[in-house]
């Protein structure tokens, strides 16, 4: 048997391969003992860092380390440890010993040599996995309770640097907060200038120096009390730099700096201006909120974009492409058309070329085969379900040391896993779906009717089997006339969604 192996080095964050730490120095001495020990030759080193032990399979090193040990030559691979190897958050992570006892090959750690292909060893292989992943989240929940109590106690920043508002700097050595220059005299000149009157964030931002096209960044330090001497705790950050409310019981803050940057009688009145400016200003209306019939359908025929529904100066509702030559993109010649004009000509294309039930099952199946054409691969899908299974996990952290309000976290679990679910449905379909022609006869009869149905239940049937049209100008200026080029329903997992023809109430 050949004495040849692969010795795979992981480390979950950079800190952790410094020579202070258990990092990868450390890693490398215990494989090379090992692989002495056991009379092996390493061939290759494998350095993994930043790399979760949850998340290796979505690692393309990791990948090819795998595809290696198909290789007869390799035995097997060596790490410190088996946590090494792979922490499961999931049971589709253990699919990796697989890979080891499809080639018969070993893994050596010090805590002994596991062979995966050998009856023993695979259920100790999957006792000590478990334990490992059992571990990482332990690790994880500790984490979160120090990184929560320090905040909690001293007003500590508990996290990176990663994220900090602009003029303000947090020493983690000297657990000190600090304004930095010029940074924060750009943040001072800000609040002046808000407070004289420039309530343009954009002009704000550009004689300050932010650029022309600064306006979010403006207003987000406005409202940042960390330019008050605040430290204000208010949201749970759930990676992304996105964050939800906490429980108002759950909020605090501390003092931080002194002298502070702006007053605080300053900033309070920055901040009762901006709410009246917020309220006197009319929200944009969602799109199933619009006074037209297919935003959010309609996609320009020259150069694929979704059309923009958008009000005209308050008198009328427009459709235009986001590339027009009116917009800064300039690349598209479209034009623009008032809804008046395009929706009764869209009713019509839609009711003439679907209320026939032999299109609708021809564009079901050029559907069906653009969905397969178009699928991600299997290591693609595998790295999105690791995602959302990691994402998975720290929801349930959260919410069971209670940082996460209980209504917010079932809506958002609900939401990841019917990702979960349609990426599980991408990976089982090995097989087209069969089509349900008496649905699509329901369907075409539904748009028989089309020019007799309220807006609000086109939207849910356009929605519900993905209805997409693209639409062209035949001519030039006023009197152009508007034309739907094509027409498709779109990806379909399974055909058995017709059947929601009879749940959306069309007789």
């Amino acid at each position: 048997m050949s004495n040849d192996v692969i010795a795979l080095l992981r480390v979950s964050s950079d800190a952790q391969a410094g020579p202070d730490r258990q990092g990868l120095p450390a890693q490398r001495e215990a494989c090379e003992a090992l692989a002495a020990a056991h009379r092996l030759h390493i061939v290759e080193w494998v350095e993994l860092k930043g790399v979760s032990g949850a998340a290796v399979l979505g690692e393309p090193k990791f990948q090819r380390l795998l595809e290696r040990l198909s290789d007869p030559s390799i035995c097997g691979i060596v790490a410190a440890a088996f946590d090494r190897v792979f922490r499961p958050s999931r049971f589709s992570d253990f699919a990796i010993l697989d890979s080891f006892r499809d080639a018969s090959a070993r893994i050596y750690t010090g805590a002994g040599v596991l062979d995966p292909g050998t009856q023993n060893d695979a259920l100790l292989s999957l006792i000590t996995g478990h334990l490992a992943g059992a571990e990482r989240d332990a690790i994880a929940r500790r984490t979160r309770a120090g990184r929560e109590r320090k905040r909690r106690e001293k007003g500590v920043r508990a996290e990176g640097g990663v994220g900090m508002p602009r003029g303000v700097a947090f020493d983690h050595k000297a657990q000190e907060w600090s304004y930095e220059y010029p940074a924060a005299e750009q943040v001072r000149r800000a609040f002046e200038l808000f407070l004289s009157g420039e309530t343009n964030m954009t002009e704000i931002g550009r004689r300050i120096g932010l650029g022309d096209r600064s306006s979010w960044a403006v207003r987000s330090l406005l409202r940042q009390p960390l330019y008050c001497g605040i430290y204000r705790v208010n949201r749970n950050w759930i990676g992304g730099g996105k964050g939800i409310p906490r429980a108002p019981e759950d909020c605090y803050e501390h003092t931080v700096l002194d002298p502070p940057l702006i007053s605080i009688g300053d900033f309070d009145r920055v901040q009762g201006r901006l709410a009246e400016i917020v309220g006197a200003r009319p929200k944009k209306a969602a799109l199933e909120d619009r006074p037209v019939d297919y935003a959010g359908f309609a996609y320009c025929a020259r150069c694929g974009s979704r059309l923009m529904a958008m009000a005209d100066r308050g008198r009328s509702w427009l459709y235009r492409c986001p590339k027009d030559r009116r917009t800064r993109k300039k690349t598209c010649d479209l034009g623009q058309f008032s809804s008046s004009k395009l929706d009764p000509v869209v009713t019509a294309a839609l009711q003439a070329a679907l209320s026939d039930a032999d299109t609708i099952i021809r564009l079901v199946h050029e559907g069906i085969e653009r969905s397969t054409r178009d699928a991600p691969s299997g290591a693609e899908l595998g790295r999105q379900m690791t995602k959302l299974s990691n994402r998975r996990s720290r929801l349930i952290d959260g919410y069971e040391m209670g940082t996460i309000d209980p209504t917010d976290f079932r809506k958002r679990v609900a939401s990841i896993d019917a990702e979960r679910n349609a990426v599980t449905l991408q990976m089982e379909a090995v097989e087209p779906p069969e089509i349900d022609e008496s649905a699509c006869v329901d369907l075409a009869y539904a748009f028989a009717r089309w020019s007799r149905l309220g807006r609000a239940r086109r939207r849910r049937l356009l929605e519900s089997f993905g209805v997409r049209f693209w639409i062209e100008k035949e001519g030039r200026g006023y009197h152009a006339r508007v034309r739907v080029s094509r027409i498709e329903i779109g990806v379909l997992s399974n055909a058995a969604i017709y059947k929601k023809i009879k749940r959306l109430g069309v007789e």
